[in-house]
């Protein structure tokens, strides 16, 4: 399967270069909704502008998800300085060395392919050989490789070499309870990423040695390592020297300074090392609009919050697309604390509509408060079932507790939140507070109707509030903003034959469609243009009555219940009128008091100049100074 072969099955294709559009298959669609494009790791990538599942325009195009996957790109991108060396992870993913010195990841797909990216790549050691005897831990792969191929013995090194907070707690997981020896570098960056990493591994590791290299080879240059040394001295000089140094070097101890000081140091990044350093991504639960961290859904009481939640649980442990965006499989746990297991059932059977349910999700409808043991509850579910990687709080209402002594309500809002926060990081899980709105409207920024101080927001990452303007609307707007997230503004509708939720289209976008709509539909354009196509020179003038007369034929209805309002809407409608047909509008007095409308085509050239008591146009006043 080629992209040509998928493209071949969609109508109104346009674009090229990579990318496409073209009329969506699952919807009738008329307006090339659709973008196509193809991702570096060769899989075609999809996106209703209209909200439609991948599955659903897959589906309609009598394909299968798998013939998404067409050309894998090579393992040397065009025009790319070559790959010189190949850095296998225990997870599978590879690091992938160029001649330039750059790095680029990959990691498998689980269909035999690649995923050219780094998204997804668990924290972990770089190890060569096997996880055995006593560790060396140096800088690079590169220094890894050295050491165990010319030294013996493992040697390993992170992910992001050596440098301010680059040591990682998992690292230290994996060398739990094994003898270390130190390698750094002989640099200010070194020596401190040693003893970042000894005071990381002390009471960790069974022992934790840091060796100074320059004491078995006095003339190291700056920023030499161990590679250099053996490179210097042959590969057995190199190793007896640095088991002498090892057997004379004692156990890593912190000073008394600094065991006795209460200073807690800053993790201090340069801003020439930040602006290089290879970051992992910010990950997902939902692409593009969830990110991890903690989150809040707001809305009025009886919108339809705990459907939302509800359905995003269970795609989200579903591994399915929740609203047109995909999300990244995990176990989710719902604190449905104003609910019952009847109506959960009642609501789960009718959004999956006899579908099997995910069996990583799981429900509950009690839980203590935050003052009465919920961490210690929560902490007792994530080790029996360590695959939770969201927690659902439906509302935040139901878990919150007493206020401290004198405790200010913001003060107590960020207290509580940050501390479900704070626990919830340490341990690589994201929540969603469900929490409601005030009845009081803000149509300028619709934040400031969630209930509750300003606390509540300034602690969480994401925030998603739901807004309708009259209640009975079926449509509403989801409004997302956050840390990591860009600021979006999205009409949604409950579909209550599905009952879910489902996108409409960008709000602007739709406001857009609709003032178009309106304006197409509008009896007092249908009769300008109608006036226009028959008037000599394609320009009439005339008054709000004449126009008013007109539209009693043209249109057959009243164009306004006064010509004075007729006025109104005229000047309201000479801004579309130019947007979209080119229409110029302009009045002048008629000599009686009144105003003598005219209009005519942007493309004044082909057509007559305007007499009378015209109003001039400001080109025209100029030609003439």
């Amino acid at each position: 399967m080629t992209i040509q072969d998928i493209l071949s099955r969609l109508k109104g294709v346009k674009g090229g270069n990579g990318q496409w559009t073209a009329c969506c298959p699952n919807h009738g669609d008329t307006r090339q909704s659709l973008s196509v494009s193809v991702g570096k790791d060769g899989k075609v990538l999809l996106h209703c502008h209209t909200g439609c599942a991948v599955e659903d325009i897959v589906w309609s195009m009598g394909l299968q998800m798998k013939d998404l996957f067409v050309d894998k790109p090579p393992d040397r991108p065009s025009g790319k300085p070559p790959i010189i060396a190949t850095y296998a992870y225990p997870s599978g993913a590879q690091k992938l060395r160029r001649a330039d010195k750059s790095f680029l990841w990959r990691h498998p797909d689980g269909k035999g392919g690649w995923v050219w990216n780094r998204k997804g790549v668990p924290r972990e050691l770089y190890i060569a050989g096997e996880l055995s005897g006593v560790i060396h831990v140096v800088e690079g792969e590169k220094d890894a490789d050295n050491v165990h191929a010319k030294i013996g013995g493992c040697a390993v090194c992170g992910q992001d070499g050596a440098g301010p907070g680059k040591w990682r707690k998992e690292y230290t997981e994996q060398l739990r309870g094994r003898p270390v020896v130190i390698l750094p570098d002989n640099d200010d960056v070194g020596r401190a990423y040693a003893q970042e990493t000894a005071a990381a591994l002390r009471g960790v590791a069974k022992s934790v040695r840091l060796v100074d290299l320059s004491e078995c080879w006095p003339e190291i240059p700056e920023h030499g390592d161990i590679s250099d040394m053996i490179e210097a001295k042959s590969a057995e000089e190199a190793a007896r020297l640095l088991v002498e140094l090892e057997k004379k070097t004692p156990e890593w101890e912190p000073t008394e300074a600094e065991e006795n000081s209460q200073v807690q140091p800053l993790q201090i990044m340069p801003a020439p090392v930040l602006q290089t350093a290879d970051l992992p991504p910010v990950k997902f639960l939902i692409e593009g609009i969830l990110p991890d961290g903690t989150s809040l859904l707001t809305a009025a009481s009886k919108i339809g919050k705990s459907w939302m939640v509800l359905d995003l649980g269970l795609c989200q442990a579903a591994g399915k697309p929740f609203m047109g965006h995909q999300t990244n499989q995990c176990g989710v746990l719902y604190l449905a604390l104003e609910d019952s297991l009847h109506r959960l059932q009642n609501r789960m059977n009718k959004i999956l509509k006899g579908k099997p349910a995910p069996e990583q999700f799981y429900f509950a409808t009690e839980a203590p408060k935050l003052d009465n043991g919920l961490l210690d509850t929560l902490d007792d579910h994530l080790k029996k079932n360590p695959d939770t990687r969201l927690i659902i709080i439906d509302t935040l209402q139901k878990i919150r507790g007493q206020a401290l002594p004198r405790e200010a309500a913001y003060a107590q809002d960020y207290r509580e939140m940050e501390t479900v926060k704070s626990f919830l990081d340490k341990r690589g899980v994201s929540a969603i507070f469900v929490h409601h709105n005030r009845k009081m409207r803000d149509d300028d920024d619709p934040f400031n109707m969630i209930s509750g101080t300003n606390g509540i927001m300034g602690a969480a990452d994401t925030i998603w509030t739901i807004t309708k303007a009259h209640r009975a609307d079926e449509e509403a707007t989801l409004h997302i903003t956050g840390r990591d997230v860009e600021q979006s503004d999205t009409v949604i509708r409950f579909d209550k034959g599905d009952w879910r939720w489902k996108p409409v289209g960008s709000a602007d976008w739709l406001a857009e469609q609709r003032a178009r709509l309106e304006y197409d539909g509008s009896p007092i354009v249908k009769t300008i243009k109608k006036l226009l196509d028959q008037s000599p020179g394609h320009r009439w003038d005339g008054t709000a009555k004449d126009l008013m007369d007109a539209g009693k034929y043209i249109a057959r209805t009243y164009l306004a219940p006064s010509t004075k309002k007729l006025g109104k809407d005229i000047a309201a409608l000479e801004k579309p009128l130019f947007d979209y047909d080119g229409i110029v509008h302009s009045a002048g007095s008629n000599g009686t008091g009144g105003k003598k409308h005219s209009f005519y085509y942007q493309d004044l050239s082909q057509f007559e100049e305007l007499e009378g008591d015209q109003e001039e146009m400001p080109w025209q006043t100029d030609s003439k100074k």
